[in-house]
Parts: C-alpha cells; structure tokens; sequence
C-alpha cells in the first residue's frame, strides 16, 4: 500500500513539474479565499466536535450502553446530512457560475429553489426515518440496540439534521 502511494505521488510529483515554474504566491487571491472558507471551516469544525463531543457527555451521565445506542441511533439521521453534503457540491458549482457571471436575479432565484428542495426532501427523509424507526434500526443493528424512546431520538437527530443543512 505504501509503495503504491510512493508511486502514485512521483508520478503526480513529474507530470505537474513543468507547471511549477507558474506557481506563485498571491496574497489578494488568499484573502478571498480565506473570507470564503473560514466560515465554512467553522461550521464544519462546529458540526465535527458536536457531534464527537455528544458522546462523551452521554457516556459520563450515563453508560457506555446508551453511548452504543446513541452511535446506532445516529447513523442513519447521519445520512441525511450526507446526500444534502452530495447535494450542496452539486449545487454550489452552478451558484459559483451564476456569481461570476453576476446574474444575480438568476442566483437569487436558484438559491430559493435550492433551499426549497432541501428542506421537501429533507422533511420527508426525516419523516421516513422517523416512521420507520424500528425497522430501519434492524436493518443496521439488531434488537439489543432498539429501546423505549428510539422514535423520539430519531426525531431529535433528523430535525438537527435539517437545521445543520439549512445552516
């Protein structure tokens, strides 16, 4: 595996030396980019230790039982912030060309329409998930992970779920 990813980095190292001439460093450019991508950044690293931290907080108030159920629980709400994920890189590229092309009625229209898809699709994966949260549970675990409030649990991460989206 290794060797594999040595070869794979020589050959991507020779085929880009000819461009490396070209590189240079541009401090207008990082601006932008870092106005563009520190919030992103903050709302990813925000999401990131919500969700790690949760854990930890149900495992000292409670047990490491109810940390497994919880890991189970969340899982499949999970999925709903990992097609609106595949949904937003789609999105994004024809948001980014309206922008520079400064169609901003255009931009203004699709980003309704966006916001509009994700929250239909992601009401109605929230309300399968929810109504079919026994049986999904099954599917990925067995009937040790199932307990009393699971629905409720499930109805708590899918509406997290929605707003981290529309966040």
């Amino acid at each position: 595996f290794l060797v594999a990813q040595l070869i794979v980095l020589l050959a991507l190292l020779l085929g880009i030396k000819p461009t490396w001439r070209d590189l240079r460093f541009d401090r207008a450019l990082l601006g932008t980019m870092l106005r563009f991508g520190v919030p992103l950044m903050i709302g990813s690293i925000s999401y990131w230790a919500i969700t790690f931290s949760n854990r930890y907080l149900i495992g000292y108030f409670k047990s490491r039982e109810m940390v497994a159920q919880f890991n189970v629980a969340n899982r499949l709400p999970a999925m709903i912030v990992l097609l609106f994920t595949l949904m937003t890189s789609i999105f994004l590229s024809k948001i980014a060309r309206m922008y520079e092309q400064k169609r901003f009625a255009d931009l203004s229209r699709w980003l309704n329409v966006v916001v509009r898809f994700y929250l239909f699709t992601g009401t109605v994966a929230a309300a399968a998930l929810i109504a079919g949260a026994r049986h999904i549970t099954l599917l990925v675990a067995n009937e040790t992970y199932l307990f009393d409030s699971l629905t409720v649990v499930y109805a708590l991460l899918a509406l997290a779920s929605l707003f981290y989206g529309a966040f």
